[in-house]
């Protein structure tokens, strides 16, 4: 029997395998923060984008709406993502960055050229 941490969603599923949820919960994946190498890795991957993308920023609306997503997604832990490592609060976050877009594809980037 599955029943989802997040929404509390129950179904008849036995598995071994990672299982994700209709309201996106993944259970089964490990979800422990991340290496600080592979958070370096990715940041740096996201700077290079971010200039590439003329430095591109969203609006204070389009910033607000990833806050809230992150906010109340699985993978966050409040401060950052347990996926690519990256910040979601402060001066410095790739929620602002237009290039950049979520791991598990819950906000996409936007004007990349």
């Amino acid at each position: 029997m599955f029943k989802c941490k997040k929404c509390g969603y129950e179904a008849n599923i036995t598995s071994t395998s990672p299982i994700t949820c209709k309201c996106g919960y993944r259970e089964g994946i490990d979800t422990a923060p991340i290496s600080l190498k592979t958070k370096t890795k990715t940041f740096a991957q996201a700077v290079v984008r971010h200039v590439r993308n003329g430095m591109k920023r969203v609006d204070a609306e389009t910033e607000t709406k990833r806050r809230t997503i992150c906010e109340g997604c699985p993978f966050s832990t409040g401060t950052n993502c347990k996926l690519c490592g990256c910040r979601i609060v402060g001066k410095i976050n790739k929620l602002q960055w237009a290039s950049e877009s979520c791991p598990e594809g819950y906000w996409l980037a936007e004007n990349n050229s």
